[in-house]
């Protein structure tokens, strides 16, 4: 268990300080001596399921009481912490915002529960709310606290504060990476007035702290700063990109209003600025967030590189939805200032090679263990795109750059449920592409960004299935596509094939390099060739019956709009060549769990040692 509570604030607490952690040990070691404390247990059991997956367990152990792997007892973690919240057992708004926080990382092993992690910040706003967490600015100060009622009001401002800025950050990092709409806007809170988290609130866990030495703590605190000052600037990015009713804006083939424009072009500006400022002040980022002084915390690392994940994430969206209303221009065959278009596209491109850089650099460092279950959607379209291109291509580089994003997802499948439903929502959004008849009529691309530049309509059906799909948690059929999207795409895009006649149009890709030898593309087309009968089956053992456990009951006034089960498009369709290797695949996504020992494990040791260690490797690499 103390292994589970250290990797908790290793790995979570971070970038998501819903408690203070000098408080946590102080009652978990019953070191208070004034000040009774307690602990929900909800609030604990959400904390066990979402660190759990992070303990280096010994492989010999608790397949003896009934696991099979990570996933199912993290999924046991979480129906214990469901059940909690399912009877009731707490009362309080702040514990069980709390808990919601943290049940918000929860992945369903299948497609039953759609969209429960939504739910779930749903149910944590509510109960911030509830608590007048938005509020904790007007409750009364103690600059100078003396008595124990006067501290004590301290302590519960600065939970208030942590839980409603908390709830903000899941409410960026899971609709950007979801494609869903935020449930705080300005409307419900003024940004402006209001400082976000910062040194002054977390200062007293620096020197408090059992994981983290105080220097990396004050580090760690500035990332969680840039993080937030993000968050702020998505407000408007993601109202903007995935409007609240969920739409996906096209504007029905008009151009882009000049109000929107303004709005594309202040969101642009705002990300610059956090760009330049984050890259001066952080503790890790050189000139370029690509070059990182690996000298630092290995933490410090991590979640340098996934919070300039999140803003080129944010920088793809962005210029998506821009791409949309330039395509709208050629659709009315209204001018269009093809320089701008190129700029366009080679922002996506930079974009997505800054993702694919940013975890290559966690995957040399063998830090991508650590990654939290939100980077399987941030990687999701970067690899598709990745993938078209050693379809396209023999390039070398390009096998390479998938190959790494490959290797990334098959770490977290070791961990989280739902990543072979990304890998197969993947592969059946590059059929897609290939299967498109435009694509083998005129000039032949030979990357995604050919592809975007001389066939704009076919890049866009691969953009926003990729959206509709992450958004509604459903691969579409060819039925539902063509109900759902297909038309908008038809209407919006009438004619816009003119793009491809545009003869001043250059692609930006480099040379082709040599060919890839069959081996270099070994990867990327196994971990594609997925049975996911198979799989899907693994998933439910593993899981050891969550869905019967964990099902739709959440709370009242929740339920979702999709009460019919997903499409098993991926099970129906016939992919030539695709399928041969669930064997291949059942041993490698079985890395074994033990029981509750833990390797190396002295619980006094500082678990921060654990990141990198050759064990770790060893785990990474079997």
């Amino acid at each position: 268990m103390d292994q589970i509570l250290r990797q908790y604030f290793l790995h979570v607490h971070p970038l998501l300080p819903i408690l203070n952690e000098g408080d946590f040990w102080e009652m978990y070691y019953n070191k208070r001596t004034s000040e009774p404390s307690s602990m929900s247990l909800l609030v604990f059991q959400a904390m066990m399921f979402v660190s759990c997956n992070f303990v280096n367990w010994s492989p010999e152990s608790t397949r003896s009481i009934g696991y099979k792997n990570t996933r199912g007892l993290r999924a046991t973690f979480y129906r214990r912490a469901k059940l909690l919240f399912d009877f009731g057992t707490e009362s309080s708004p702040v514990a069980i915002a709390q808990a919601a926080l943290l049940l918000s990382y929860w992945t369903p092993p299948t497609r039953t529960e759609l969209r429960s992690n939504t739910v779930w910040l749903s149910i944590a706003v509510e109960n911030a709310k509830n608590a007048d967490a938005p509020y904790y600015a007007t409750l009364p100060a103690c600059p100078r606290p003396v008595s124990i009622e006067e501290r004590a009001r301290v302590k519960n401002n600065n939970l208030l504060k942590r839980l409603w800025w908390c709830c903000v950050i899941r409410d960026r990092i899971l609709p950007l990476g979801l494609r869903r709409g935020i449930q705080i806007t300005r409307n419900h809170f003024d940004f402006e007035r209001h400082q976000p988290l910062g040194l002054m609130d977390l200062d007293d866990e620096i020197h408090r702290s059992i994981v983290y030495s105080p220097d990396a703590k004050r580090e760690l605190i500035q990332v969680l700063s840039h993080v937030l000052d993000l968050c702020v600037i998505l407000t408007d990015v993601l109202l903007l990109v995935f409007p609240l009713d969920g739409a996906i804006d096209l504007s029905r083939g008009r151009a882009m209003p000049p109000i929107k424009e303004a709005h594309i072009r202040s969101n642009k500006k705002a990300l610059v600025h956090w760009y330049t400022a984050a890259v001066a002040t952080s503790a890790t980022a050189s000139d370029d967030d690509a070059e990182i002084n690996w000298n630092k915390h290995e933490s410090v690392i991590l979640y340098t590189h996934l919070m300039f994940t999140y803003y080129h994430s944010a920088r793809m969206a962005l210029y998506n939805h821009e791409l949309q209303h330039y395509l709208a221009l050629v659709a009315e065959n209204s001018p269009i200032d093809i320089h701008k278009l190129m700029e366009t596209r080679d922002a996506i491109q930079n974009a997505c090679s800054n993702i694919t850089e940013n975890i290559r650099g966690l995957s040399q460092r063998h830090l991508t263990r650590w990654l939290p279950i939100s980077a399987v959607a941030y990687v999701a379209f970067p690899l598709a795109l990745h993938v078209l291109n050693t379809h396209l291509s023999s390039s070398a580089r390009q096998a390479s750059s998938s190959g790494t994003l490959i290797e990334v997802m098959m770490t977290m499948h070791n961990q989280y449920d739902g990543v072979h439903w990304v890998a197969k929502l993947v592969r059946y959004l590059v059929e897609l592409v290939q299967n498109d008849s435009r694509l083998s009529a005129g000039r032949k691309a030979a990357s995604w960004a050919e592809l975007l530049t001389f066939k704009p309509r076919t890049y866009l059906r691969l953009a926003l299935a990729m959206d509709l799909s992450m958004s509604s948690g459903r691969i579409p059929d060819q039925q539902d596509f063509s109900a759902r999207l297909e038309a908008k795409v038809m209407r919006t895009l009438a004619g816009s094939e003119r793009a491809s006649r545009i003869q001043d149009a250059r692609s930006t890709s480099s040379p082709r390099e040599k060919a890839a030898t069959t081996d270099d593309l070994t990867l990327g087309a196994d971990f594609f060739e997925l049975d996911d009968k198979a799989l899907e089956s693994q998933d439910r053992q593993d899981s050891i019956s969550t869905e019967d456990d964990t099902g739709a009951t959440f709370a009242a006034g929740t339920e979702e709009a999709e009460q019919d089960a997903p499409h098993p498009c991926a099970t129906e369709m016939d992919f030539d060549g695709l399928g041969s290797l669930a064997a291949e695949m059942d041993s490698f996504f079985d890395p074994g769990l033990g029981d509750l020992t833990v390797a190396g494990g002295n619980p006094t040791e500082d678990m921060s040692r654990d990141f990198g260690s050759d064990n770790e490797a060893a785990m990474l690499t079997a």
